[in-house]
């Protein structure tokens, strides 16, 4: 098998040298041009053939064994690919990146990018471009959205209108720090839970309400859902989990089509997990109000005692499950209580409607 271009070595320099190549079965011969002197020909036999590597550029060197390593690259023809494999020289790879540069490690390669890529998007750049999206959709808008999650999550519920009632009355005696309007809605169930839709409602479940023992607990669950909706927590945790049909809705610029994913889906806000940042903005949120409202802020630290509590006797804790009061939470409010000055002032119309709202939970 005659080959007229190929690359010969001769283990004296470094420098390749133009050559001509013939298997034949006797041996492979090697016909070379010197930079200095006569052209030569040299024969190896097959057997002292030390390796065959396939190099990129469809191209095989064979290497020989010999003291100054002497070797020849030829192209990667079939004929000479089976001579050598007769021979007992099976052409290998020595190095991964060879590999890549071949047919098929192309093609693993573009598959390989392409799945890189789609990965990714799908765990950083997309729920980035989510968040983003949920941090500038102007208010008016989240607002709007709020109120169909609403309609759509009561549509479901049981209103507890005098609970409702006294709860709106005991929030408005709290400055929550906002420019939205935080609307609560209590309602039956035996669900143990609480969370805020985008825009300002906020949804307590007469479980937990039952449960709270004091009007600062009350104080506490409400500034804590309060810092939420400020921090629109709400609508960036829905983006997060719906960010590939968000993230196709921004591109081609249909918010519409965001509402009605989000809509679709929204009884998923009972079940929202926060990120453990959120949960701590919403944890010190809450106690900035409280100190900003003269009200003791060790209601939150009692509130976040009592989730504890219930958790270990209530296996299906809903609350919990999404607001985990881990020990951590704990020991972050109790330090973030110490770095500030106390101020209380007792509330009377706020208490008086605490006791109403007790009273309402013993009939």
């Amino acid at each position: 098998m005659y080959i007229p271009l190929c690359m010969f070595f001769d283990g004296i320099t470094s420098k390749g040298q133009m050559a001509e190549t013939d298997f034949k079965p006797n041996g492979i011969f090697i016909s070379y041009s010197p930079s200095q002197g006569e052209k030569q020909e040299i024969k190896f036999e097959y057997s002292s053939i030390s390796s065959v590597i396939r190099r990129p550029g469809d191209k095989l060197l064979i290497v020989f064994k010999t003291s100054s390593q002497q070797m020849v690259e030829v192209k990667a023809m079939p004929q000479v690919v089976s001579i050598l494999k007769m021979s007992g020289h099976r052409p290998e790879y020595i190095s991964p990146i060879d590999r890549i540069y071949t047919d098929s490690g192309k093609l693993f390669t573009i598959i390989g990018g392409i799945t890189a890529l789609a990965l990714i998007l799908y765990f950083y750049i997309i729920p980035f471009a989510a968040d983003v999206f949920a941090r500038n959709l102007p208010k008016e808008y989240e607002v709007n959205l709020g109120n169909k999650l609403y309609t759509e999550i009561i549509a479901h519920d049981s209103i507890d209108t005098l609970k409702t009632n006294l709860v709106n009355r005991f929030a408005k005696q709290i400055d929550f720090n906002t420019n939205y309007s935080i609307q609560i809605t209590v309602v039956h169930g035996k669900e143990v839970n609480a969370f805020a839709t985008p825009g300002g409602h906020i949804i307590v479940y007469d479980a937990l309400l039952n449960k709270l023992g004091n009007s600062e607990e009350l104080a506490g669950l409400l500034s804590h859902e309060a810092t939420h909706v400020n921090e629109r927590h709400s609508l960036r945790a829905i983006s997060s989990d719906l960010s590939r049909s968000l993230f196709l809705s921004i591109i081609f610029r249909d918010r519409s089509g965001v509402s009605s994913v989000l809509v679709e889906n929204a009884n998923m806000l009972n079940s929202l997990r926060f990120s453990r940042e959120m949960e701590r903005i919403a944890d010190e949120g809450a106690v900035e109000i409280m100190l900003k409202n003269n009200t003791n802020p060790d209601g939150m630290l009692q509130l976040l005692y009592l989730l504890k509590s219930v958790d270990k006797t209530n296996g299906d804790f809903t609350y919990l499950s999404t607001h985990p009061a881990t020990k951590e939470r704990i020991a972050d409010v109790k330090n973030y209580i110490s770095n500030h000055n106390i101020r209380i002032i007792p509330n009377k119309q706020r208490n008086l409607i605490w006791k109403e709202i007790k009273k309402t939970s013993k009939e």
